[in-house]
């Protein structure tokens, strides 16, 4: 009978040897290109996947992804339907108070997209009196808007960024609020070609964006993927996968 390398260490007396742990990676399951997004076989592909699979096999953690709506994927961590989300998650204090984030893996600013002939300009109030401003639901660019405008612009609020996309090409609104990596794959398309950002988020209580892996509180795998993060990040890992996706430094902060 063929024996594991566990069976001969438990009849030996030996200490077993590491095994992974299986854990299941939460993603937004509407496609957020570069970042992620899933074929019609099921199977996801993008920045964040590749990285996550990368962090994951260094840090000795098998892990597979799950797509989850964006406006359930918290609860689905806090009912053990995922194990941690990696899915431009922005480390907020509103979010940390209901999970723990690893270490920052990508740093972003946010920026404002629209018609290249669209005149904008997001601190004058009479520009933005008139101007249909878009951002999608439960985001820290949502917080940011909220917060900037005061009540003082009608904003219209999207479940996925795709279909607020939908809406810019079709001139249903005017201007979008979104990531930067997550606008490029638009920017760059036959689709988003009349297209642009119209001026990059310049405000002291609206710095870069952070995103890292979101856990349930107390998890101790929290430990061992920022373990993993900084074995791709030394180890040249996770700038050949950037730089697949993008051309500049996605990353935003000194590497370890």
């Amino acid at each position: 009978m063929k024996k594991t390398a566990l069976t001969l260490a438990l009849a030996f007396g030996l200490a077993a040897p590491a095994l992974a742990q299986d854990l299941k990676i939460g993603i937004d399951s509407a496609p957020y290109p570069p970042m992620s997004w899933q074929e019609a076989d099921g199977s996801f592909h993008g920045f964040e996947v590749e990285l996550a699979m990368a962090v994951c096999a260094a840090a000795a953690l098998n892990c597979t992804h799950e797509g989850v709506a964006w406006n359930g994927i918290i609860p689905a961590l806090e009912t053990n339907k995922i194990d941690m989300i990696v899915s431009s998650m922005t480390i907020t204090p509103k979010r940390q108070e209901v999970v723990e984030f690893s270490d920052p893996y990508v740093s972003s600013n946010a920026i404002y997209i629209g018609h290249k002939d669209f005149v904008f300009d997001p601190n004058d109030p009479e520009i933005i009196k008139n101007t249909r401003l878009a951002v999608q639901t439960g985001t820290s660019h949502e917080d940011y808007l909220t917060r900037k405008f005061d009540g003082q612009v009608d904003l219209k609020i999207y479940q996925a960024q795709d279909e607020q996309l939908a809406d810019l090409v079709a001139g249903r609104i005017d201007v979008v609020l979104s990531g930067r990596m997550g606008s490029l794959a638009f920017l760059s398309s036959e689709e988003g070609k009349d297209f642009k950002a119209l001026a990059m988020v310049e405000d002291e209580t609206y710095p870069p964006l952070k995103i890292g892996a979101a856990f349930r509180k107390g998890d101790a795998n929290i430990a061992k993927f920022n373990e993993g993060l900084k074995t791709v990040l030394q180890n040249g890992t996770y700038d050949e996968i950037a730089n697949k996706y993008f051309d500049f430094d996605v990353y935003g902060m000194p590497k370890p």
